[in-house]
């Protein structure tokens, strides 16, 4: 099963996707995605998306149910969600390296 067992503890930003860090494991998310705060939704590409992300920085986050059009959803300690589209361009929406060199993806639509 995935799980995040260390805090968020980098932010990375690659031309067309990002990364979530939490220390040995990696999230890659190629799809859409959304950060939503007491009910405010921020749209990736929207001013103010990747400094939604980079304030979750020390924050744990945990793996919650997740319902269309949502392929992934993060749950921060601090309500704030990380939503994952499953309508991506391409065949992965999102994948994890973990610290044991396994490799999950997740697929989009």
């Amino acid at each position: 099963m995935l799980e995040f067992t260390e805090p968020l503890s980098q932010v990375v930003f690659v031309e067309d996707y990002f990364q979530l860090v939490f220390q040995e494991q990696r999230l890659s998310v190629f799809s859409r995605a959304t950060v939503s705060k007491a009910g405010a939704a921020t749209q990736q590409g929207e001013p103010g998306f990747c400094d939604a992300l980079v304030q979750l920085i020390g924050q744990q986050a945990d793996l919650t149910s997740s319902e269309e059009p949502f392929v992934l959803t993060l749950a921060f300690e601090s309500g704030t969600k990380v939503q994952v589209y499953a309508d991506g361009n391409g065949p992965e929406a999102f994948s994890v390296h973990d610290e044991y060199g396994r490799f999950i993806v997740g697929r989009g639509a």
